[in-house]
């Protein structure tokens, strides 16, 4: 991890000031109707740079800009043109959780970029609300998700240059670590990237991209393959499982499909000499019993308060233990105790309840059936995610933007689709029973 004084060695103070004000400028500057559109497309390189430490100086000023780049998109949404959704109430529950967060590990050693973290958590809260709010039909909400997708397609080749250049393993292992990042972290771009590609390979009404997005799919699988990292693959199956399903009464658009992921799939892995395959052969794993060890050895020491008012303690892993929680919620109690964990457990159940319920209604939408096929699979796969990595509400990924949209949103949906069902019985119910197709 990056320390305050590297990014001060790099990014100067008064640079570090003026530049998210002349980033905030150029997004001014730039015409209402494309404003947040651009800052969705720059938004995932922008905070995947920011993660890849062999990158120098460039990784530096990207992780140091990374608040500015999320308020960018927050303003850019917020200043948009035109009407805007009302959420439901339980959405803005994520921003006074988000405030109290540093409270919590203000007397924590070394608690400078923890605290940084959490403000840039606050940064992202608010930019999901914002966003959120613009997403009030089918086409902006498809809007949204391919200008992210977009964005994916500027990231897949940031990472393959890491092949390219011979800096894809940096601990000695046969993993994929682009430029020194983490594998498991780096892992759910691919998952992201997947995901959407594969959507839009099928739904792209531009059929000159249809092409693009599945060699974006099969790049990713390749390299998703690569970072010998089992839940992301499970992840990745996952959300493309809407759209396999599919494709299977498709088989004129499938079978080309299927064989241009397969020449991506064999190029990325035909550049590198090793590979982590092995790691694919067995389910073991210590995350199990390294939960237990948490629950009993450190968060039952402070199961309300968590770190709040402790001192010697370090905010991000239990130094008596010597390694991390490896789970999103663990890793809440660990920090705010009971008084954190509850509340983002209740946001947490609602939002999949909701997802589900959304799905199972989703002839009373305008959207696509086979879009919210896709997004309530990566609700899913978000929370299972969650159990293996705290990725979910750490402000530095993409993927972490991802579940506060998609929590909103399908909380929103399911609010909006009772009250129709309530005040209109007769046609809901006619609307749930009419066949609907998913081409």
């Amino acid at each position: 991890m990056f320390s305050i004084n590297d990014y001060l060695d790099v990014v100067p103070l008064p640079v570090l000031l003026v530049a998210p004000i002349l980033l905030a400028m150029a997004f001014f500057f730039c015409p209402s109707r494309l404003r947040l559109t651009t800052a969705l497309i720059i938004f995932p390189p922008f905070l995947v740079i920011g993660n890849l430490p062999g990158l120098g100086a460039i990784a530096l000023g990207a992780k140091a800009m990374g608040f500015a780049m999320i308020l960018a998109v927050g303003v850019s949404a917020m200043l948009t043109p035109g009407e805007k959704r009302r959420l439901s109430p339980l959405c803005y529950l994520y921003l006074p959780l988000a405030l109290v967060g540093p409270i919590f590990i203000l007397t924590t050693d070394d608690n400078l970029i923890p605290i940084v973290n959490s403000i840039q958590w606050i940064c992202m809260v608010f930019t999901a609300i914002m966003v959120s709010r613009t997403i009030v039909d089918a086409k902006s909400l498809i809007l949204t998700l391919r200008s992210l997708a977009i964005g994916f397609l500027f990231v897949i080749p940031i990472l393959f240059s890491a092949i390219l250049t011979g800096k894809w393993s940096y601990t000695g292992h046969s993993r994929f670590e682009p430029y020194g990042a983490s594998s498991v972290q780096t892992a759910v771009i691919f998952t992201i990237a997947g995901g959407l590609g594969f959507y839009f390979a099928f739904r792209d009404r531009l059929l000159f991209m249809r092409p693009i997005w599945i060699g974006l799919v099969g790049a990713s699988v390749g390299m998703a393959l690569l970072s010998g990292t089992r839940s992301v693959l499970v992840m990745l199956m996952g959300v493309c499982l809407p759209v396999g399903l599919y494709s299977m009464r498709r088989p004129v658009l499938a079978i080309p499909m299927v064989m241009i992921v397969l020449l991506g799939v064999g190029f990325v892995l035909s550049r590198v000499e090793s590979n982590p395959f092995n790691r694919y052969s067995t389910v073991e794993t210590a995350r199990g019993t390294q939960a237990l060890l948490y629950i009993r050895e450190s968060i039952a020491e402070r199961p309300l308060t968590g770190l709040l008012g402790t001192s010697g303690m370090n905010a991000d892993v239990d130094e008596s233990l010597g390694f991390h929680t490896h789970n999103a919620y663990l890793k809440v109690a660990y920090t705010g105790g009971l008084v954190l964990l509850i509340p983002y457990l209740f946001l947490a159940g609602l939002s999949f309840l909701s997802a589900w319920y959304v799905w199972k209604n989703r002839r009373l939408l305008d959207a696509d059936p086979l879009l919210m096929s896709v997004l309530v699979m990566f609700m899913t796969m978000i929370y299972a995610h969650g159990m293996v990595n705290h990725m979910i509400y750490l402000a530095t990924h993409t993927w972490a933007f991802l579940h506060l949209v998609l929590s909103m949103l399908f909380m929103t949906m399911a609010g909006e689709i009772l009250r129709f069902k309530r005040e209109h019985t007769e046609t809901a119910s006619m609307m749930l029973q009419m066949p609907r197709a998913t081409a």
